[in-house]
């Protein structure tokens, strides 16, 4: 490369013998020094201020929704549903407009409708908020909000959507597909491994129609009832359970909390023990313990149902007992 032919900072470089490099190294060490404990406030400044930013989003709260007319339905469970509103006006304004004094005898209630079972409950309420209500499963459920007074008609002002709570088991459906068959064993480690062992018990009881009399005559002998509001279904689950020396306790949240109330009351009434129901169950149930030694040529074949339910092929007259342990759902 010739003289001319060379860039002009390369020939300045090279009359004065300079190396290039930082400007840093000819700094003055108090500048550098100011410098980082400028850096440092800079840095513990931004921390603090993005410290208290978090702390703000922590107990910043969502803005208030709008008062207009709502009324929403929400499924938690198949035992549980959240229902929010608000009314845009005081109803209560425009009733005392019509009706005069006799307004004050009228109160602001939720009407909660079982349409499936056609049911109805009343619950206070105020002009706007929201609640948790107790449900059976496998049902349609809508709310009303409206004003009531006793002997006196009805008066809707909201209705909610309509829910379906979901089944508190597996599906019922069959899967007939050879890739489902599963031996009994096999089908226990499933269920122990999903937690839907107490619904195999259960369909084992629930698949023929005499077992239904017998659990309505062990009902009968234990309370003193011929008739009870609830899926026999889980009525028959709720007095297995008990009569295997669990407590009701142990069954909350496991039955609807309708059935739960109703068995604590006649419990407490009539002082039933587990051994008492257990007792009963076996007039009208071959019962048989677990520790019945199993035999090989009664192994059979079952058929899944849905997810995990199967259809129970019967070769035995006997019930297996449920016990606390392979009811893997009620573990805690």
């Amino acid at each position: 490369m010739t003289q001319e032919e060379k860039n002009p900072l390369h020939l300045i470089l090279e009359d004065f013998k300079l190396h290039l490099v930082s400007s840093g190294e000819f700094a003055r060490k108090e500048s550098i020094e100011l410098a980082e404990q400028s850096t440092l406030r800079f840095a513990e400044e931004s921390t603090d201020h993005q410290s208290e930013k978090l702390d703000e989003l922590e107990v910043e709260q969502l803005p208030p929704l709008p008062m207009k007319n709502r009324a929403q339905l929400q499924i938690q469970s198949p035992y549980r549903v959240r229902f929010y509103w608000s009314l845009r006006s005081n109803p209560f304004e425009i009733l005392k407009k019509i009706l005069g004094d006799e307004a004050v005898k009228y109160k602001l209630v939720a009407k909660l409708i079982n349409q499936t079972e056609n049911r109805e409950f009343l619950f206070p309420i105020e002009i706007a908020g929201s609640t948790w209500f107790d449900v059976e499963a496998d049902s349609m459920y809508r709310v009303e909000i409206g004003l009531f007074a006793p002997n006196k008609p009805f008066i809707r002002l909201l209705f909610s959507n309509t829910v379906q709570t979901p089944r508190s088991k597996p599906s019922p459906f069959v899967d007939w597909s050879p890739e489902f068959l599963v031996s009994n064993e096999e089908f226990v480690e499933i269920l122990d491994a999903t937690g839907f062992k107490h619904d195999a018990t259960e369909l084992a009881l629930a698949a023929d129609n005499p077992e239904d009399t017998a659990i309505k005559n062990t009902f009968f002998s234990l309370f003193g009832h011929h008739s009870f509001p609830f899926k026999i279904s889980e009525l028959r689950y709720a007095l297995f359970a008990l009569a295997s020396g669990l407590s009701l306790e142990d069954l909350r949240g496991h039955i609807s909390a309708a059935l739960f109330d109703f068995l604590q009351r006649l419990i407490t009434e009539h002082e039933v023990s587990s051994e008492k129901i257990r007792s009963k169950l076996s007039e009208n149930f071959i019962i048989s313990d677990e520790s019945d030694e199993y035999n090989e040529s009664d192994k059979v074949i079952y058929r899944t149902f849905g997810a995990s339910l199967i259809e129970f092929h019967r070769k035995k007259p006997f019930r297996k007992y449920p016990k606390l342990s392979p009811i893997s759902s009620l573990r805690r």
